[in-house]
């Protein structure tokens, strides 16, 4: 569980290095961007990483209440990775002066790519937590 706080730490840093890269079609030109990603983006991913580190020492603290929660989590990473592959490549009107992954803007791929490993991290750490020898650790800690 450690592994997804930072990996969504890197995903901060990810967000804040392509922050100046996009676009927005229209009058506002590029202050919704920047402001929607300092003031939801980062504390949003932010709150995840703590998230992360909170589940993961509970679950090694032997909490039984925190791998139901970390499921509960996964879900939600479930039908995000569903959102973002519906929304995949990019909104209209967005532009990009940044790196490309062949033809799809990094900062458009960005959501996709980290909600994919973001899955995987967590898949990763779900399994052990259900398996029998965990809920011996589980039911042992009280």
């Amino acid at each position: 569980m450690f592994a997804g706080a930072a990996l969504f730490a890197g995903e901060i840093a990810a967000q804040v290095a392509l922050m100046n890269t996009v676009r927005y079609s229209g009058d506002g030109g590029n202050f919704f961007s920047d402001v929607g990603l300092v003031f939801v983006g980062i504390p949003a991913t932010a709150v995840a990483c703590a998230l992360w580190v909170w589940m993961g020492s509970m679950a090694l603290a032997g909490r039984g209440w925190a791998r139901i929660m970390s499921s509960v989590f996964f879900g939600v990473m479930c039908l995000l990775l569903i959102d973002y592959i519906y929304r995949f490549p990019s909104p209209g009107g967005v532009t990009s002066t940044g790196p490309f992954i062949g033809t799809v803007p990094l900062f458009s791929a960005l959501p996709l790519v980290s909600g994919a490993l973001e899955w995987l991290v967590g898949l990763a750490a779900i399994i052990p937590v259900w398996r029998r020898a965990a809920g011996q650790f589980y039911a042992a800690s009280g």
